[in-house]
């Protein structure tokens, strides 16, 4: 059936990270892993490195680092390769999911995710500043006096909360 499909499509995409393989999607057309998945690469020091944040608990959280191009060029695969000013390369996650469920968070409390990013980030960027980026601005919310974004500042884990207004997804 169509429901079983996309359920089977939407496990591989989040257990696997294949996300070539969905059905549906915004990007359906345009996305080829041979042209969108890159290598890893020496980032530049004038590019920005920046986070983003999707919280889940008992649905999975996603922790994004992304370097900012300001058209320095970069070495690639032996070859001078440029990026356009603006271009944003995702160049790190964290997807905190059940691996034998799908869409199921593992239930992390935000302090210890805090200090997870902080740790991959210490590992993955030595010696980098990781500049905010956008969270979820859910994370501000106040709950018993203290809101995630907050727990999360406090171990290092700073982040802006994103737009959500009308057009704010416009592209």
């Amino acid at each position: 059936s169509c429901s079983l499909r996309a359920g089977t499509i939407a496990s591989k995409a989040w257990r696997f990270g294949s996300w070539d393989i969905s059905s549906g999607g915004m990007f359906d057309d345009l996305w080829d892993a041979n042209v969108h998945v890159l290598e890893p690469f020496a980032i530049p020091d004038a590019w920005v490195i920046t986070r983003s944040f999707d919280w889940g608990s008992s649905s999975p959280f996603s922790v994004g680092w992304w370097a900012h191009s300001d058209g320095s060029p970069v070495t690639y695969q032996g070859q001078v390769r440029h990026f356009a000013r603006g271009s944003m390369v995702r160049v790190g996650e964290w997807y905190g999911a059940d691996t034998k469920k799908v869409n199921v968070g593992i239930n992390m409390m935000s302090d210890k995710i805090a200090v997870g990013i902080k740790q991959r980030e210490e590992r993955l960027f030595p010696g980098r500043i990781i500049t905010p980026g956008a969270a979820d601005a859910s994370i501000y919310d106040v709950r018993d006096g203290q809101s995630i974004g907050n727990i999360m500042a406090k171990h290092g884990a700073h982040f802006i909360p994103a737009a959500k207004g009308k057009g704010s997804r416009a592209i």
